[in-house]
């Protein structure tokens, strides 16, 4: 076999069996300036980009998965453009041609009003919230329409109380 002590430099081809081992802090680097490197700190294994441009897993049309040890799918990055996002192996975000779809509970941290919000709107006009007291409909630019757009008659009620109609619009 071959070893290489110190500074070395190979030119051409190098075939490799099948194992390349390097200690912690030991680097394969790509570039000229060291663009690229693969390499494990002792506690985690790293790919660093040195920021010289994009960091691309090409796969000739497969998917791309990151999992947990082979056994807990995290995401999914599919040929199609779709990006599936996983807890405990569980789908919970997707991306579709036709948008998003969220499976489970969709929570908003306090980043708008009182404990989370939907802000919806160039400047955030119209706001759902919820106070852990009362639930609110905040519009805060022109007119606020509720409206049904069935083509049949339907009608739109607001109940004070299920089961009870405080408000029956025709």
């Amino acid at each position: 076999g071959l070893v290489v002590l110190g500074i070395s430099t190979l030119s051409g081809a190098v075939s490799v069996g099948d194992t390349i081992s390097l200690g912690d802090h030991d680097r394969l680097r790509f570039g000229a300036g060291n663009d690229l490197q693969i390499y494990h700190d002792g506690s985690n294994s790293i790919i660093k980009d040195n920021g010289t441009g994009k960091l691309i897993l090409d796969t000739d049309g497969a998917s791309i998965e990151f999992q947990k040890q082979g056994l807990e799918t995290i995401a999914t990055f599919n040929s199609d453009g779709a990006v599936d996002l996983y807890h405990n192996n569980s789908k919970k975000f997707e991306t579709s041609s036709a948008g998003v779809e969220v499976t489970g509970k969709l929570t908003f941290a306090n980043d708008g009003l009182a404990n989370g919000s939907i802000d919806l709107g160039a400047d955030a006009d119209l706001n759902l919230y919820h106070d852990n007291s009362d639930a609110y409909i905040d519009n805060n630019t022109g007119d606020f329409y509720i409206r049904n757009s069935g083509s049949n008659p339907n009608q739109i009620y607001i109940s004070g109380k299920g089961g009870e109609n405080g408000i029956i619009v025709n």
